[in-house]
């Protein structure tokens, strides 16, 4: 019955912001409506951020975790001398979400890190868009911050330390690379949220030296997801927008939107979505780029030799790879 209720709401707010946002076409970025959902204001502290961390050892239950104090840290099993991935959800979701718990047992069956899912659900879980997208720039903030208290108390690193986002986590993602000086290993935005970001505000969103290298797969480009380049390396599956192989009645780009996850778990275990830099989608399936670099899309350890656009076609069900 939930997820009834929230693909509900979720065809609800594409119908409203579709009807009162528009695309710049300079820009593929979306502009904020003088429609804009009026509602009582509210703003994150760092009691509405809360901390799971998941390991080998404990793979199925987690451990709910305060990063900034040394003393639960010591007791749990986070290891100073193991990589970090922190995951941050997107909009109508928390920390239980099937797509969260796929992520986690990829990266758990194939590496020993310390995986931290990062729950905002208290503004993200919130049937009003906009309730959740103000508060990015907000838990972004006290994100920042309670991982600088985690440096501090274990000593590990941002070099050892990377941030997976999704949709609305993807910008949570960029604010908090911010706040750290851009000193994180690599961001992975998973189809960055589009509706009510523009290119002019850079506060509340990922962006290029929002950490060491910006690594975005965009799969819903221009309805839910942002269409322009926000990272160091950007890439587009099939163009990039919601008519993704395998979605052709998705008619509000939920299925594509979520496909951005599924290739990233796909890449995290095989590794083999190959892309080619080009200009554009239409002068890669012309044949204009076969002489281009290659570059390999996701996965754990990413390509930070690519700069710029880079296109690729996928299969329409699982294994996605063409390659």
């Amino acid at each position: 019955m939930m997820k009834v209720i929230k693909g509900f709401l979720f065809f609800i707010f594409i119908t409203i912001t579709s009807s009162g946002n528009t695309l710049d076409p300079l820009d593929w970025g979306w502009k904020t409506s003088k429609y804009r959902l009026e509602y009582a204001s509210l703003r994150a502290t760092e009691a509405d951020i809360k901390f799971y961390l998941f390991t080998q050892k404990d793979l199925f239950y987690g451990t709910h975790l305060n990063i900034s104090d040394k003393g639960e840290i010591t007791r749990s099993d986070f290891s100073k001398d193991k990589d970090t991935v922190f995951y941050i959800h997107g909009w109508l979701d928390n920390n239980s979400s099937e797509t969260l718990i796929s992520i986690k047992n990829a990266y758990l069956s194939k590496y020993d890190v310390n995986m931290l899912v990062v729950d905002w659900s208290t503004f993200a879980d919130s049937v009003i868009y906009n309730v959740a997208y103000d508060n990015v720039e907000p838990i972004g903030n006290v994100l920042g911050h309670s991982i600088e208290h985690l440096v501090q108390n274990t000593g590990q690193d941002l070099s050892r330390m990377i941030i997976v986002g999704h949709s609305l986590g993807a910008h949570v993602a960029g604010v908090a690379g911010r706040i750290l000086n851009g000193q994180l290993d690599h961001i992975m935005g998973l189809d960055p949220a589009g509706p009510l970001f523009t290119t002019e505000n850079t506060r509340n969103r990922l962006m290029p030296g929002s950490a060491q290298f910006v690594h975005v797969i965009h799969t819903c480009g221009g309805l839910i997801g942002y269409l322009n380049s926000l990272g160091d390396a950007d890439y587009y599956p099939n163009g990039g927008r919601n008519n993704q192989p395998g979605c052709e009645t998705d008619l509000f780009g939920k299925c594509a939107h979520l496909l951005s996850i599924k290739f990233y778990i796909e890449s995290i275990l095989t590794g083999n979505f190959k892309a080619r830099k080009c200009g554009s989608y239409d002068d890669f399936t012309k044949g204009k780029c076969n002489d281009s670099p290659i570059s390999y899309m996701g996965q754990y350890k990413v390509d930070k030799g690519a700069q710029g656009s880079y296109f690729l076609q996928t299969n329409s069900k699982s294994p996605y790879a063409k390659n």
